[in-house]
């Protein structure tokens, strides 16, 4: 792309977003806003409930991305403390929507979110680019407090306003939202403080939809480490032994869960065959995958990180 004209690259960038393949985004320092604990889930509901769970998932107020795929539904939802925690967990192991599921949860306190939707790594695979400039991102830590006597309530209401993402080609016409002026001045704010970044994000269900040498699908693998081995000492394995590219990676206790690009173009052949799922091995053990077919998928909350906030309520 540096060899690319700036005027050309503003209008491919301008085309990427208008079809969301791309997406500006301010991902929230979220421990800092009061909510710590980030949960990761991956869902095989029943078929005849696949809609109406997507739905339900979907309209909760911590719910700030899912993604449903014909045979499954990952979400990730935002939560206050061990209340929220227990409510989800129960909504989660219903025996009337699903028929197996599992979901991660981590302390944003702690470094356990080292890659949060990060597609650098596989992107340079995809479009055979050497090297990365900035992977892995992980969650953004922030610091938790701003100003004496700040709290995080209050805080998250500051944040509220930018927080929200705006379609793309919205023009002067903002209803509900700040004024250019005021966004500008909140979110100077907060990103110097640590309390959002600023990051452009790939969008891969919506890539996949224009793009012909993409991967098909998306698989999620989760496992518990066996003994001897840390998070980062796995994550590195993946990269550097498996040759997996993670987007997502994230670890609690002695549980972690990653997710990847993979299916069938030649440039990015990863996954769970035989010898992935050998080397995996090695490192993890309790595997469990389950994958998304980006053909049909949709997202109907892709990084809505100010739902969360604009409530004091539980879920």
């Amino acid at each position: 792309m540096d060899r690319i004209p700036r005027r050309t690259r503003q209008t491919i960038r301008q085309r990427l977003l208008s079809r969301e393949c791309i997406i500006d985004c301010r991902i929230p320092a979220v421990a800092a806003l009061g909510r710590p604990l980030v949960v990761f889930a991956v869902m095989r509901p029943y078929t005849e409930r696949h809609r109406t769970v997507a739905t339900e998932m979907g309209r909760m107020a911590a719910c700030a991305n899912l993604w449903s795929f014909r045979d499954s539904i990952f979400g990730m939802f935002v939560l206050r403390n061990q209340d929220d925690l227990a409510e989800l967990q129960t909504k989660l192991a219903d025996p009337d929507d699903f028929h197996d599921s599992f979901s991660l949860p981590c302390d944003a306190r702690e470094a356990s979110i080292p890659v949060y939707f990060d597609f650098e790594l596989a992107w340079s695979k995809i479009a055979r680019i050497a090297g990365v400039n900035g992977y892995p991102r992980g969650i953004p830590m922030g610091r938790r407090s701003i100003r004496d006597g700040e709290s995080a309530e209050q805080l998250a209401r500051r944040a509220v306003g930018v927080l929200r993402r705006l379609p793309p080609g919205l023009g002067n016409d903002r209803p509900g939202l700040l004024s250019r002026r005021s966004e500008r001045r909140v979110t100077g704010f907060l990103v110097r403080y640590g309390t959002i970044e600023c990051r452009t994000l790939l969008e891969p269900i919506a890539y996949a939809k224009w793009a012909s040498n993409f991967p098909s699908e998306i698989v999620f693998i989760r496992g518990r480490l066996k003994s001897g081995t840390s998070p980062s000492e796995t994550f590195h394995h993946l990269v550097s032994g498996v040759g997996i590219s993670p987007f997502l990676f994230a670890w609690s206790q002695r549980v972690v869960l990653f997710a990847a690009l993979a299916g069938s173009t030649d440039a990015n052949r990863e996954g769970s065959g035989p010898s992935v799922s050998r080397d995996l091995g090695s490192v993890l053990e309790q595997i469990v995958v389950i994958r998304g077919e980006l053909s049909g998928a949709s997202a109907p909350v892709l990084h809505r990180y100010d739902s969360p906030f604009a409530t004091s309520g539980a879920l």
